[in-house]
């Protein structure tokens, strides 16, 4: 997904080594499986859906709490809600009862964002639709075979599903509340506090990375560098 990009690029592109840091940056696949990683101290620090370190805090979803703290806001908006082909009629939320979506994670801001909108439709999220946590590479395929009517994923997920003549863009997450965050660059309070000095090079490493990749005439260098 493309707001984890600063710290994918910060990699081949030597934001890490310029502050003095051996990073590993290891590409895994689900956010159930990053948050398991997280927790097991695999990770010292990750990419994660904003709501994931505050779940993991308040010992949410996991057998007990483990602190993690949102060092940083990775994006904001970027977001949409797509729907299968056959529901180009049914544009008004108030028609979705019955309908299967998916989203990334249970702790994401797409699957609170999904409620809400349908919440003020007058839709009840846990009885009126189904919501399923469905990774975002995955949803294209599950939209082509009619397992889900509809997801709220990141980009470029939803352009997929227009590419591949599946879905049509309904609404983007933006129109729902402008300027959300979505995902975090994540550490754990035991990194932060027992490397204090490392883990304020790597967040400075992130935020060079970041400030590079807001600039449009840096962007097809950086895709080169990270589509490997």
């Amino acid at each position: 997904i493309t707001c984890a990009t600063p710290i994918i690029m910060a990699d081949p592109m030597g934001f890490y080594k310029r502050n003095g840091l051996n990073v590993e940056v290891i590409r895994t696949a689900g956010w159930a499986v990053i948050r398991d990683k997280s927790i097991a101290r695999e990770y010292d620090a990750a990419h994660m859906l904003s709501p994931m370190p505050v779940a993991m805090s308040l010992g949410v979803g996991v057998a007990q709490p483990v602190p993690w703290a949102v060092a940083a806001i990775e994006n904001t908006n970027g977001q949409a809600i797509t729907l299968a082909n056959k529901h180009k009629e049914k544009r008004d939320p108030k028609d979705w009862k019955g309908f299967r979506f998916a989203v990334p994670f249970d702790f994401s801001m797409h699957n609170y964002l999904l409620r809400a909108y349908v919440a003020e439709a007058g839709l009840d999220p846990d009885r009126d639709i189904q919501i399923r946590a469905v990774p975002p590479p995955e949803m294209v395929a599950n939209l082509r075979a009619d397992n889900i009517d509809g997801f709220l994923a990141p980009d470029p997920v939803n352009q997929r599903a227009v590419y591949d003549g599946v879905g049509f863009i309904h609404m983007l997450s933006k129109q729902i509340w402008d300027r959300h965050p979505c995902c975090g660059f994540a550490a754990s309070q035991e990194f932060v506090k027992t490397n204090p000095n490392s883990y304020a090079a790597l967040l400075k490493a992130i935020i060079d990375a970041t400030a590079y990749a807001t600039k449009a005439e840096n962007r097809k260098e950086i895709a080169e560098a990270i589509a490997p």
